[in-house]
């Protein structure tokens, strides 16, 4: 049984409200695992990052590590 390809941006092409944020563009302080998902149902996943500087704020040096 085949999974969904870990290099395309949707693991659903019909679902557009998950995405891997591994094929996002990459930020220096935030590690990714390979088959690591996001979804967001009020949001575009794109916007994965706008989400996780909410959180971050001001801490300038967090380090994010997202492991699937």
């Amino acid at each position: 049984m085949m999974g969904p390809d870990k290099n395309k941006l949707y693991p659903n092409e019909t679902i557009k409200t998950v995405c891997y944020i591994s094929n996002l563009p990459k930020r220096a302080n935030v590690e990714i695992g390979d088959y690591t998902y996001y979804s967001d149902n009020k949001k575009s996943p794109e916007q994965f990052y706008d989400a996780i500087d909410l959180i971050i704020l001001k801490t300038w040096r967090l380090r994010i590590i997202l492991l699937s």
